[in-house]
């Protein structure tokens, strides 16, 4: 009996099933006494595709072939061509070539398709069975990653066009950006395959996949790419860094910082957690803030005696890494923003603040609204000086001109006194 077990993976050492199978060899003479010993069961000749063949199908489309089988004794003849995976027909028979061929249309659920076949002759001894594999080409190219654990993956792709010196599979490590890779892994896979798997990588680790179909010429018939993926996500090794704050006034500090590296963040970011501190007297006061993928927080600081800091960390789906160096925060008006200004130039200055914020969110379409509005307020506010700059000029003019009136008026009265003198 043979024993017939299925197993996950090559290196396991128990089977998921187990199955005996016995089978019985009857060994009887032949029925035709002039059949040599040293017989030849029949061969397939071209134009047979050879055993273990890769034929490219179109999908959508229809492939169709041709066996030939020939008898090697004059004392026997080729009976039939029996054919598993797809439609056989007859096209021709005689005593010594049996001709068949076959058709297989590439369907929308189809990946690849495995026919095969064998000859019988009229003794009833058969050919040795064949093989070949028709491979659906797809509309589009696509990778598929599927992880399996935490060091083992398993790449399924698809291809439009045919690889007839197999196919080029590749993992590479994602450094600090996407462009910033190098290759781990290589396995050459045959024109055939459609997957394979790669094992001794790392968990929290950014891969990605490059797969490239190699053609007769040596060359590249095609290549794909996969996306940037994880086998597993981890926490952050690295805090958000190139943190900065930006006082405005209204009480208000915007907060900004960079993304870390996908290296470094072992996982794709889903957010930043910021924790914020303050003292005062003996008291401590700690608020916790969830931001999303924004790289940005708008904070509110009321009170100028108050010590805080701020400390940011990178967040992931399996938790938040270490937090940044904490940095202190103060009321922007105890920061030095008020001054001796005039009052049209504190409003400017408020404006302009609150504009720098609007134009850190809004895109570039908007922002070009505000800076044109920038530009009135601008206008405005040397309007508003240049105007008070003639007022005060046409005041300081009246009041030189009253003065001239007056000297005018006393000297007129002091001609009078001396007429009157005179008379």
């Amino acid at each position: 009996a043979i024993q017939v077990e299925d197993f996950a993976r090559s290196e396991d050492i128990i089977p998921l099933s187990s199955v005996p199978l016995q089978f019985v060899v009857n060994v009887v003479s032949p029925s035709n006494a002039s059949i040599p010993c040293d017989y030849l069961p029949p061969i397939f000749i071209p134009p047979t595709p050879l055993n273990g063949t890769c034929i490219p199908v179109l999908w959508g489309q229809t492939w169709s072939g041709t066996l030939l089988a020939q008898n090697q004794f004059d004392v026997s003849s080729v009976n039939n061509i029996f054919v598993t995976g797809a439609t056989p027909y007859v096209v021709m028979k005689n005593s010594t070539y049996i001709s068949v061929g076959i058709v297989w249309t590439a369907t929308a659920g189809s990946s690849k398709q495995v026919v095969c076949y064998g000859a019988i002759e009229n003794h009833g001894i058969s050919s040795v069975a064949q093989c070949i594999t028709l491979l659906v080409m797809k509309n589009t190219s696509g990778i598929d990653i599927n992880v399996l654990s935490d060091h083992e993956v398993k790449v399924n792709w698809t291809f439009t066009k045919p690889a007839p010196l197999g196919f080029n599979v590749s993992v590479y490590e994602v450094g600090d950006n996407a462009t910033d890779v190098r290759v781990v892994k290589t396995n050459l896979m045959d024109s055939c395959s459609q997957s394979t798997q790669f094992s001794g990588l790392d968990g929290g680790t950014p891969y990605l996949v490059i797969i490239k179909g190699m053609n007769e010429l040596n060359g590249v018939s095609e290549s794909i790419v996969s996306s940037i993926y994880f086998l597993s996500q981890k926490v952050p090794i690295e805090p958000p860094y190139g943190i900065a704050k930006i006082a405005l006034l209204d009480h208000r500090i915007l907060l900004t910082w960079s993304k870390p590296t996908l290296k470094n963040a072992r996982g794709f970011v889903t957010g930043y957690s910021l924790i914020y501190s303050c003292v005062k007297n003996t008291s401590i006061e700690l608020k916790l803030y969830e931001v999303s993928e924004e790289r940005f927080y708008l904070l509110t600081v009321n009170d100028s005696a108050v010590t805080c800091s701020v400390a940011v960390c990178t967040r992931t789906i399996a938790g938040c890494g270490p937090l940044s160096e904490p940095f202190i925060v103060q009321e922007p008006s105890a920061a030095g923003l008020q001054s001796n200004s005039s009052t049209c130039d504190l409003l400017l200055q408020s404006q302009a603040r609150t504009y720098l914020l609007v134009i850190y969110l809004l895109s570039s379409m908007v922002a070009l609204s505000i800076l044109v509005t920038i530009a009135i307020s601008l206008l405005q506010c040397f309007v508003c000086k240049h105007v008070r700059r003639s007022e005060n000029t046409t005041s300081t003019n009246r009041r030189h001109s009253g003065i001239e009136m007056e000297m005018v008026e006393c000297n007129a009265d002091a001609t009078r006194k001396e007429i009157g003198k005179e008379f």
